[in-house]
């Protein structure tokens, strides 16, 4: 990397870290994409739809709770958090700067009953409204290290580390990423859903993308389990924080919700669900309903009512079977499992060494090989990980994921750690490749424990600080061959 470029990329760092963590995008014309009509809802249709937090139901699907209501259709809202970590928030609204875990508890509460009085004012029944009572802001380290039973997360707000809520769906919940994941299971399989509506994995959230985490696997487990809605419901995608999507902030109920342009072509398939007046108007007074978070937020949330709702479909994947894993030639006819935009935040621009631009994966009859494509070559001072969950009957019931996260220094140093930062012990060396933009790894499958199903997210990182991370992805291993 030329020194002009690690000068301003340091002097930059500092200020635009948090930005960096959320994903603030630079501002860009909305695109002027052709978005198709999705069908109507009928009396028979069922849904579900999952909210990290109590507002984005209705601002990702406020109309669609509408139209569902309107059409007879059975709707059920699942609230993963109470939205009980908003700090800033809390502290408005009880006017304190610092607060006691138990007032942490009392805002979850509040912002239960802002989500009720918002539903029902758009006619969906309270008594479908499902609160898991997850930790709010923890919902990511929930599915990157404290998955299992054995290391609950304790919530840096109420300081519990099992649900507190008397009225969540399991009471005294661990938090660990099985516990939802088997909540969600039991929700899935009691209702038996024709469409779900769920996070976008792109959203910058964690607790958003992680949301789609956990409701994808759930999925993917049902479907194993023998659950045939699973293989068959459609899964739609809803998003809510993309740096400074979208624009412009404030009512603008004349103008459409197009899909950030960064987001287009990068492997969504995005549609609309227009809007009448009567709805527009209708999602907007819904949104006024969560007073807590109007004080602060009130442009960026009435931004969302507009002319049409926005979603997106993304195709289940399987991972490619080659006959030969050799040589550069075996990416030139895959696409990739993950599209990631191009220049999307200020460092990203700055640094194209750690700009990702896609991720391959592909498998031989004993290797599971990954392959990701960057904007400029590789550098030695950029570190590259490559995040590997792989999910298995071989693992234990009360684990049912192994993790495997591949750190890569060019131009060949490598190492592999679990969950923690725990050392992996593995029966054949990850083998690492560099090119001209890109790093491969090959990676034994039998080290995997021969999965089913993985996911996979790379990120890149200068020194501490993130500079570039994709969508998780779930990618299907057993093609039945």
């Amino acid at each position: 990397m030329a020194r002009w470029k690690r000068i301003v990329l340091g002097l930059v760092v500092m200020s635009v870290v948090a930005g960096i963590i959320i994903g603030v995008s630079w501002v860009r014309r909305p695109s002027s994409i052709q978005l198709s009509e999705e069908p109507k809802l009928t009396p028979a249709t069922k849904i579900v739809i999952f909210a990290p937090h109590s507002d984005d139901e209705t601002l990702g699907t406020g109309g669609i709770v509408k139209k569902a209501a309107n059409a007879g259709s059975q709707t059920t809202v699942v609230l993963i958090t109470n939205g009980d970590g908003f700090r800033y928030a809390a502290t408005d609204l009880f006017r304190k700067l610092s607060l006691p875990p138990r007032k942490f508890v009392e805002f979850g509460y509040i912002r239960q009953q802002e989500s009720l009085s918002a539903l029902s004012f758009m006619d969906q029944p309270v008594d479908r409204v499902i609160f898991l009572g997850y930790p709010d802001h923890g919902l990511s380290k929930l599915w990157t290290t404290n998955w299992d039973y054995s290391e609950l997360f304790t919530s840096p707000f109420t300081k519990q580390d099992r649900t507190p809520y008397l009225n969540s769906y399991q009471l005294a919940a661990p938090y660990c990423g099985l516990a939802v994941v088997d909540n969600i299971k039991s929700i899935l399989k009691a209702v038996k859903p024709d469409i779900i509506f769920l996070p976008h994995p792109n959203d910058a959230h964690p607790d958003h993308w992680a949301t789609n985490a956990f409701v994808t696997i759930a999925l993917r487990e049902l479907a194993d389990e023998g659950e045939p809605f699973a293989s068959k419901v459609k899964a739609n995608l809803y998003l809510v924080h993309r740096g400074s999507w979208p624009q412009p902030r404030g009512v603008a109920m004349k103008l459409p919700l197009e899909p950030p342009a960064k987001l287009v072509g990068v492997g969504t398939r995005w549609f609309k669900v227009s809007l009448s007046d009567s709805e527009i108007r209708g999602k907007l007074d819904a949104i006024l309903h969560y007073r807590s978070q109007i004080t602060l937020l009130r442009r960026f949330l009435v931004s969302f009512a507009r002319r049409n709702e926005l979603f997106g479909v993304i195709p289940p994947a399987t991972l490619p079977r080659l006959a030969v894993s050799n040589g550069p030639e075996i990416w030139t006819r895959m696409e990739p499992l993950i599209r990631d935009p191009e220049r999307d935040t200020i460092s990203r621009e700055l640094e194209g060494n750690a700009d990702i631009l896609a991720v391959y994966a592909a498998r031989d009859d004993r290797n599971f090989l990954i392959r990701v494509r960057l904007r400029e070559a590789p550098s030695i001072g950029i570190n590259y990980l490559v995040h590997v969950y792989s999910f298995s009957p071989q693992w234990a019931p009360t684990v049912r994921r192994r993790d495997f996260n591949i750190e890569m220094k060019p131009p060949r140093l490598v190492s592999v750690k679990g969950r923690g930062g725990k050392p992996v012990k593995l029966m054949t060396p990850v083998v690492v490749r560099s090119g001209s933009r890109e790093l491969q790894a090959t990676i034994s499958l039998a080290d995997l424990g021969k999965p089913e199903t993985l996911y996979l997210e790379a990120e890149t990182f200068f020194g501490p600080a993130q500079i570039d991370r994709t969508a998780w992805r779930a990618v299907r291993v057993n093609d039945g061959r």
